[in-house]
């Protein structure tokens, strides 16, 4: 199935016993133009219930492993996907909103215009079917967008293709669902590129900032195991989403 821009369309109706399917995301750009992609699970008040919520660079997989986050970059085409255990979803998320940002979009005065032939598919993670295709684009001055939302319906699953950008960035999202952004001091590129080439599904660890409450980290690092100590360099600016308190 092909959507527009403004249409819905269900996921699980007519594919009885789907329960796995896969979110991809492709598109070409000059390799200066770094484009992430990112799932915010959001509950019904329209916020995240917490940084596990975010599956991300920074924090691969949510907790129970529903949502896993994998990168490939090996062609000229890039595509960013996440691995998605439907029945496995905590009841507490109502629905998955996909997001593209462009890192160091502000440094570098990049917007989604210099961004070619980008499309969302959704797979049936068993047998490799797609079950949907949407072109996205063209876009203008937009440097955050906000692609798609997957949601519950009558106990099963659609998906709307309601994309909007705005400019702002990828901490501009994270604070119009509920996290707020502290500014510190950012990483280097290389040390970007090493969380980029980490293997998925690692969880992130909460940092302490002055006592603050959990943090997710927006630079791109290695992050290591739960449990285990994290080591960083922080060469230039870090940024830290801390929750909201309620």
């Amino acid at each position: 199935m092909n959507l527009v821009k403004g249409a819905r369309a269900d996921i699980t109706k007519n594919e009885p016993g789907l329960d796995e399917i896969i979110i991809q995301v492709s598109w070409e750009a000059d390799p200066s133009l770094d484009i992430d992609a990112s799932i915010f699970m959001i509950d019904e008040s329209g916020k995240c219930p917490g940084d596990p919520y975010m599956i991300f660079y920074g924090n691969a997989s949510s907790a129970n492993q529903s949502v896993c986050h994998s990168v490939n970059n090996q062609s000229s085409e890039k595509t960013e996907s996440f691995s998605i255990k439907l029945d496995t979803i905590e009841p507490i998320v109502q629905k998955l909103v996909l997001t593209l940002t462009i890192f160091e979009e502000e440094q570098k005065g990049q917007t989604f215009a210099q961004m070619n032939h980008a499309s969302m598919k959704i797979l049936n993670k068993k047998n490799g079917t797609e079950l949907i295709h949407y072109d996205l684009g063209p876009f203008t001055v937009e440097n955050s967008l906000v692609v798609a939302e997957a949601y519950r319906r009558n106990g099963g699953w659609k998906i709307s293709a309601n994309t909007g950008g705005f400019a702002g960035g990828l901490a501009q999202l994270c604070q119009h669902f509920g996290l707020e952004v502290a500014e510190e001091t950012e990483p280097t590129a290389s040390m970007k590129q090493a969380q980029k080439e980490a293997a998925p599904a690692i969880e992130n660890e909460n940092i302490n900032v002055d006592q603050a409450p959990s943090v997710i980290q927006l630079s791109k690092i290695t992050l290591e195991k739960p449990g285990d100590s994290i080591s960083l360099k922080k060469a230039d600016k870090i940024k830290h989403i801390a929750i909201k308190l309620q």
